[in-house]
């Protein structure tokens, strides 16, 4: 079965809201499941990216671009695959989206928020002008809850080696297997009152964080790659992520069930 089509609201200030679930596929025990992500919806503050590590393989957010009408600027299908975006290099800023905080409905109360969601906001075509912005306005709105993701963790590093980041930011970077462990040293040594995370998604082989969780990585988000190429995963690896968290008594975000079991912790914010 493969991943159904996203149907996405794009609301007032690049408020996304998922209104159908994602499928999981290349599951090795073979049963697909609904995925429940851990963001409330994403603020689309840029959109495109480039191709960094094993883990862009098969990136969603360049098929899901890929799909859309007018974005063909953005990312194509993989020689003619719908299944498989290809970003193209270019990387839109969408100031349009900049106040989006500032129009989301009050009625929907305090929201975990995905920040850059369709790229990667310290991508280096992205100014870090333009980041301060992005960090200004949510100062503006701290009632909610700001995750940043990235796989260019050098380029974060050296970011917030110069700036600190609030108690309401949630720092995060993507660890596929164990080749790129050397981004959550770089997480670590970012300045602020943040919580630094790691997602593990997709995960392509078994990750050992042990030796982060005394160093002070606050939260791990886990989840197996998406679509119809998707590689196969074996679910010790979730499991051997689970039990690490467990016993350093850190909250674990599964994506889907592990053995009959939702795990979807967020660590405590202010």
């Amino acid at each position: 079965m493969g991943p159904a089509s996203p149907v996405v609201e794009a609301g007032p200030g690049g408020l996304w809201i998922e209104t159908v679930t994602l499928i999981v596929r290349g599951n090795r025990v073979g049963v697909a499941e609904a995925v429940k992500d851990w963001h409330d919806t994403g603020w689309t503050v840029t959109q495109g990216c480039t191709k960094h590590s094993d883990g862009c393989q098969n990136c969603l957010a360049a098929t899901l671009t890929a799909r859309t009408p007018g974005m063909e600027h953005l990312a194509t299908p993989a020689d003619g695959d719908v299944h498989r975006g290809r970003w193209t290099g270019k990387i839109d800023h969408l100031r349009e989206n900049m106040a989006g905080p500032e129009r989301w409905p009050e009625h929907l109360g305090r929201l975990w928020v995905f920040v850059g969601q369709m790229g990667d906001l310290f991508h280096d075509d992205v100014p870090d002008a333009y980041i301060d912005e992005v960090l200004a306005v949510a100062s503006a709105h701290p009632q909610h809850y700001y995750g940043f993701l990235t796989k260019r963790s050098a380029r974060m590093r050296d970011f917030f080696a110069t700036r600190s980041a609030p108690s309401y930011v949630l720092l995060g970077v993507s660890v596929e297997s164990p080749k790129y462990l050397y981004r959550v040293d770089d997480l670590l040594a970012c300045r602020g009152d943040h919580v630094p995370f790691v997602q593990a998604e997709p995960l392509l082989n078994r990750l050992d964080l042990s030796q982060y969780f005394a160093r002070g990585l606050g939260w791990v988000v886990a989840g197996p790659e998406l679509g119809v190429h998707a590689r196969p995963y074996d679910i010790e690896w979730f499991r051997f992520l689970r039990d690490q968290c467990a016993d350093a008594g850190v909250p674990f975000f599964m994506k889907h069930q592990l053995d009959g079991v939702e795990h979807q912790a967020h660590p405590t914010m202010p």
